[in-house]
């Protein structure tokens, strides 16, 4: 009798979890582009807006050497299949007449900003860097998902971070993860 009850327990938890399996969603697969920072507004900081563009380059290679640390799939639960910082970085270091910080500025929609991206078949995904601010320590950004080649957005979610670091790039690369880490709980 045990027996029985034993072998009705073990088939019970094989079919749950082959109904578990059937309802896992598999994860979207997506180009990555990287951080945007060309419409960034800088908020309450001493350095040049030359350091800023450094830093913004150096962030966005952080994603490619430290795959690990910034696990953009991991956070984000999606398949990340391709990872292409240079044309974001280009973006910032392309820009005339820069001014990040302190700006009242009017925000350039996110369709105009990922408009300026490859076409691709697949489905996209960038990091808008919308307001690194000093004076309360937090950096504001948007994950968006979008098609690639119509360019309509998918999705788009805000999350803020606590920067923390020693130096500028890894202060703000520190806002990037604490935000990622927030979205990941979510």
């Amino acid at each position: 009798m045990k027996k029985i009850l034993l072998f009705a327990v073990a088939m019970l938890f094989v079919t749950i979890g082959q109904a578990q399996n059937k309802n896992k969603k598999e994860a979207v697969k997506v180009d990555f582009y990287g951080i945007d920072f060309s419409d960034v507004n800088v908020v309450g900081a001493a350095e040049t807006e030359d350091q800023f563009m450094t830093a913004f380059g150096g962030i966005n290679h952080l994603l490619v050497s430290e795959q690990d640390k910034f696990d953009i799939a991991k956070f984000l639960k999606l398949d990340v299949v391709s990872l292409d910082v240079e044309h974001a970085t280009s973006r910032v270091s392309a820009l005339e007449d820069v001014k990040f910080k302190d700006t009242k500025k009017i925000r350039v929609p996110l369709k105009e900003i990922i408009e300026t991206y490859p076409t691709t078949e697949g489905t996209a995904l960038l990091l808008v860097a919308k307001e690194l601010n000093k004076r309360t320590n937090m950096g504001t950004f948007t994950v968006v998902i979008f098609d690639g080649k119509s360019k309509e957005i998918i999705s788009e979610k805000e999350f803020k971070g606590k920067a923390k670091g020693f130096g500028l790039r890894n202060f703000w690369a520190g806002a990037l993860y604490d935000g990622l880490k927030s979205v990941k709980s979510k």
